[in-house]
Formats: C-alpha cells, structure tokens, sequence
C-alpha cells in the first residue's frame, strides 16, 4: 500500500519539474545554493535566513550533476516522495490501510512546486522522521537507538528550518516525556543525537562567522513574509484581524470572492482546531496526544507573524486531522441522528476530495501546464513559461551575458533575485532582502511602511553608497521596482538614471506606466517588463 501511495504521489509531481518560475522566492534559493557551490560560506558571505544544512546539500548537488532548476527540483520531490512514506507509516499505526493512504495524501497536498522554500521540505522530513521513530519509541521503549535517531532527526530540523519549526520540534519531544515520564534514560540519549549533529556545525560557524552575522540571518523575523510583516505583538491581538472578522458577515452577503476566502481560512485552519482538541483531551492516548503537542508547537509561526504561507507546516497537523476524519467517519446514528451522520461524512468525503486530492493534485497541476512554452536558458533548459515570461527572461539573459564577463557584479533592484541565477552573474548584496526593507517594492499587501522614514532612508542610501563602490556593469529593474516608484521615493532610482543608460527594455510597455493597476505575484503578471541599465561612458555619469 505504501508503494502505491508513494507510486501516486509521484505520478501527480513529477510533471511539475518543468513549469514556471517563481522570480522571488524560488530565485532566492538557486542564487544561495549557486553561491555554495562555488565554495562560498552561508551567513559570512551571502545571507541566508534559514539553517546551514540546505544550501550545502544543493551547493554539492550542483557541483556533481551540473547548475538546474531541474537537478534541485527532482531533489525536493524525491525527498517529499520519502516524507509520503513516513506519513503514511505514521498514520498507519493510528488508522487502517486506505485512511492511511488518505492521510499521508493529505499531508502533502498544500506542497507546491515550484515550492515557497526549498529548504522547507527538508524541516518537514525532520518532523516526521520524528514522530515515525517516537510511535516506534512508544511501543518498543527499550535501547539507546530511537532515541539518538530521534535526536539526529531533530537536528536537521534545527540545521535546516530553525525557528520556529525546529524548535517546536525539539522541544515537543521534551516536553512529551516530561509529562509522561518514562523510567530510563531517553533524554539522555535523545540530547546526545541532536548535540552530536549540532555542536560540530555551531562550533564550525561560529570560528568563520562573525557572531552578529549569525543572528541576524538565524532570527526568523530577519526571513521571508516576516520582513513587512513584523510587529511587536502576535498577530491574534492585531486590531485589523479583528475588525475584518468583524465585518465579513456583511462581505460574505455582497462579494463572492470573500466568501471562498473564507471557506479557505477555516479550512487551513482546521489541523489547529484539532491540535488544540487533542492536547486539552487526548492526554491518555499519547500518540494522538504527542501530534497535537507537536502541531500547537509548529503553528507558532503563523500565530506570531501572521505569515500565510503555512503550507510546510501542515504535514503533521493533516495526519492528526486524517485521525479525526476518521473517528467522525465511523459515528454510526440512529433513525434520529442517521441524517445528521450522513451530512457529516458528505462533507469529509468532499473536502478530502475536492479541496486536497483533486484541488492540489489534478486540478494545478492541469492549470500550471496551460500555454507554456520552453525556456532556452541554460540553467532553466527546458522549463514552460508563458510566451511573454519566455521572451523576458531569454532577452535579460542574453544581453546581460554579451555586457558582462563572467565573475562581473550586476544588480536587480527588485525582490527577484532568478535573474542572477538565470544569468550566472553575481550580486554585491550580501542581504537580497535590503532591496524590500528600503521600500522598493511597496505597494499593495506588501506592507513595508511598517518600518519608519528614517529607517527606509538609512537602507536607501546604503544601497546608493554600494552601487557607487561596486559599480555593477548591469541593472536590471523590473516592472515590480518601477511601478512603486513612479509614486514613492525616487532616489535611488534618480541616481541610477543619473549614472546609468537605459540599454534595453524587454516586455509590455504598460508595466511600466503610472496609471497600471500591478496584480499577481512574481512571474505572473499579465503585463509584465523589465528595464536594463548599462554604465554611461566616462564624463557622462554624475552624483
């Protein structure tokens, strides 16, 4: 059964290897891992905002097979094959075969390709491979040996997604045994399996980095959403969360949209609901009892930042919904409550099969494959883009490489950091996140204005004192930098235009006006362009 469901999974992901590019999130990571390969030091020399682990598994992926977004695509889905396996041995002690095999569907099916994060996939196998060795710990608990694996699985945790996930990892297990003690010697052993991973690594970084380096990339409100979304308080005390929920009774009556919004929100948020069932009532039955611990630990993240992006914390917290689907399926009624057990099992029927199964694994998959074309590109050989991302990013790629020479510096003043790697030239950044702080990119959800004028400024002018030390031989500015600043701060953009020349404009010329309305994320847009600058000759630049 386990092959099967492996065998499936596959099936559904593998096509995936050759669609789309995620110009930010996606390109973030190629750039990171094209850095490492190339013996370059994570935290010392570029910035990376997550565990060490991944960007030398990928550095050393790309020196042995070759530089592609495909090498480290078939990776990220070989590893999920192995995290479908887990879950399904997981779920298989809680539930029969076939809710096994729905289970570990489940626990897969918010898992996107191209993904959020690359490196993600490998905190999600930390977490399983935890809870697979302690279900085996609960019912054998003798020798030394699950416990130093379950302490080897939660240091990869620790080494690839720290905070939250591989906190919450590491500290669901203690706090498991605490309130269930057992009479030997577990922690002991499961102390030595994390230490004996993570002290090597923490001794090696902290001789080669400095210290103040460390922490800044570590911090998770350093990462990802968390740079715009970041405030002083959880986000469950935000007043604006209460004010929409508030008013969406009223939305739900006028806007259809708002409604399917809704239906999402509490549909995602269901695991939480049966996280917080299971550690208040399931204490007595402690492997129900350990995923609803684990779960509550793992959603600190969203609970703290108000990130959305929860998508790699759900294979846990599905599983234990999996178990609660279950227990609901097997309420057997009489002639009073028949109809009412009956409603409730046309529901779970419908969302496993619609909202998971067929959403997740048919209907996206048919939907990223609709009108691409190849890319020529010799790093993205072969991925399907549509007709007018194809001709933007062959077009940035080819005059880039015939401006400059190999090891030459250029700069993307956007949060799209594909473009280095598409083009195999370096960035002078340590930090690619500095162009989103200093309020570049501005408009819409993308709430930078949380950090202060003066703040903005600051990050502002260093990028203008960079760019005048480094003196990049190319600029690339997309569509998502210029458009922010036809109506924001122009000085950064001011002293680009003051120093360099426009060589080439690639894409739709409304992505650049005014007036245009953005919509969309990344390589997405309708309308989309990109801007080339080159070094104006000697005697022609100024400021």
């Amino acid at each position: 059964m386990v092959g099967l469901v492996v065998a499936l999974f596959l099936f559904s992901k593998l096509p995936a290897l050759s669609y789309d590019l995620f110009t930010g999130d996606e390109g973030i990571n190629l750039h990171a891992f094209w850095k490492a390969s190339r013996g370059e030091l994570v935290y010392r020399d570029f910035s990376w905002h997550y565990g060490p682990l991944t960007p030398f598994i990928f550095g050393t992926l790309f020196n042995l097979l070759g530089v592609s977004v495909q090498g480290v695509r078939l990776v990220y889905i070989f590893v999920a094959a192995v995290g479908v396996a887990l879950a399904f041995w997981i779920a298989r002690s809680l539930l029969p075969p076939f809710w096994s095999g729905v289970a570990s569907f489940m626990a897969f099916s918010a898992l996107k390709l191209p993904p959020h994060s690359y490196n993600h996939i490998f905190g999600t196998l930390s977490a399983l491979w935890v809870v697979a060795f302690f279900f085996s710990y609960l019912k054998c608990p003798e020798g030394r040996l699950r416990p130093f694996l379950i302490g080897i699985g939660a240091a990869i945790g620790l080494l690839t997604k720290p905070l939250p996930m591989g906190f919450g990892i590491f500290i669901s297990v203690i706090l498991f045994v605490l309130i269930h003690p057992k009479k030997n010697h577990f922690l002991r052993d499961y102390l030595l399996g994390v230490l004996c991973l993570t002290v090597p690594v923490a001794v090696y970084f902290s001789l080669r980095v400095p210290f103040n380096d460390l922490v800044r990339n570590i911090y998770p409100m350093g990462s990802g959403a968390a740079v715009w979304r970041y405030r002083a308080y959880p986000y469950f005390l935000d007043q604006r969360l209460w004010t929409s929920l508030a008013q969406t009774p009223s939305f739900i009556l006028k806007v259809k949209e708002v409604v399917w919004h809704v239906v999402w929100t509490f549909l995602w948020w269901m695991p939480v609901v049966c996280a917080v069932i299971g550690f208040l009532f399931f204490r007595k039955q402690g492997k129900v009892f350990f995923l609803s611990l684990f779960s509550v630990l793992i959603y600190l993240q969203p609970l703290i930042t108000g990130s959305d992006g929860i998508g790699f914390l759900l294979q846990v917290p599905f599983i234990l919904l999996a178990y609660f689907f279950y227990r609901l399926w097997q309420i057997k009624g009489n002639s009073s409550l028949r109809f009412l057990a009956f409603s409730l099992k046309v529901g779970i029927a419908f969302f496993i099969g619609y909202f998971l199964l067929f959403s997740h694994y048919v209907k996206e998959p048919m939907q990223r494959a609709h009108g691409k074309v190849p890319l020529s590109v010799q790093t993205a050989h072969g991925i399907r883009v549509t007709p007018a991302m194809k001709e933007i990013y062959e077009g940035t790629v080819t005059y880039v490489t015939q401006q400059t020479m190999p090891g030459e510096k250029i700069f993307v003043g956007s949060p799209e950091p594909i473009y280095y790697f598409l083009c195999q030239r370096d960035s002078f950044l340590k930090d690619e996140f500095m162009t989103i702080r200093a309020g570049i990119i501005d408009f819409g959800r993308i709430q930078v204005s949380r950090l202060s004028q003066d703040e903005k400024d600051r990050i502002e002018e260093e990028l203008i004192r960079q760019i005048k030390q480094n003196k990049p031989k190319c600029i690339i500015l997309t569509a998502l930098t210029y458009f922010p600043y036809t109506s924001h701060r122009r000085k950064l953009f001011d002293y680009i235009e003051g120093n360099y020349v426009l060589g080439k404009e690639i894409g739709d010329p409304k992505a650049f006006s005014p007036a245009f309305k953005m919509r969309g994320r990344g390589g997405y847009f309708p309308h989309y362009g990109v801007k080339i600058y080159k070094p104006k000759e000697n005697g022609e630049s100024r400021g």
